[in-house]
């Protein structure tokens, strides 16, 4: 795992065991704390796991508001094996002002009809360019589809996340050429 990956490591100390054995009663011994160490490490990493789910689910629920959504936050809706590029806005928007709904409920639940009726609405089967990565040792194409208010710097971007969403390193420019 890559050090930037990591979201958070909690370190318990010595010091920090005998401060619960003291507001207990339990004597500071190094005796205790080897078998405090010995049966209860793997209760407290067990439990740490299972509990945290829910707590960096109320964590993001309460920071939600200082989260952002600019143009550069991409999600893919896959629909006829097809990969459809949206900004996390244009899901937004549609997912509130059509469904009524939370994004990540539609995230989690959407069905064919739903991407369906999604890729009708933004009006993306008419809409498609064909993005290619430049300086690389094998030519790689695709369709990127889009709602005709995307700027070239946005399509090219999009075609980016979908290159390396589809695990193809991207270590040369992305051209587009209008379809």
């Amino acid at each position: 795992m890559k050090h930037d990956e990591l979201f958070l490591t909690v370190n318990w100390y010595k010091d920090d065991i005998f401060g619960v054995f003291e507001n207990k009663g339990i004597p500071l011994t190094d005796t205790n704390f080897s078998k405090l160490k010995k049966i209860g490490a793997t209760t407290l990493h067990g439990q740490s796991v299972e509990n945290g789910w829910e707590i960096l689910d109320t964590l993001v629920d309460m920071y939600e508001k200082e989260f952002v959504y600019d143009e550069e936050a991409f999600v893919i809706i896959e629909h006829e094996d097809w990969p459809y590029i949206l900004t996390y806005r244009q899901l937004n928007n549609y997912c509130a002002g059509e469904l009524n709904c939370h994004i990540s409920e539609f995230l989690q639940n959407y069905t064919w009809d739903d991407s369906k009726r999604l890729i009708d609405h933004l009006n993306l089967n008419n809409r498609i360019c064909k993005a290619y990565l430049e300086q690389t040792a094998f030519e790689y194409a695709t369709w990127i589809y889009y709602d005709g208010t995307d700027t070239d710097e946005l399509l090219e971007k999009k075609a980016t996340f979908l290159f390396e969403w589809l695990n193809i390193k991207v270590d040369g420019g992305v051209s587009l050429e209008d379809i």
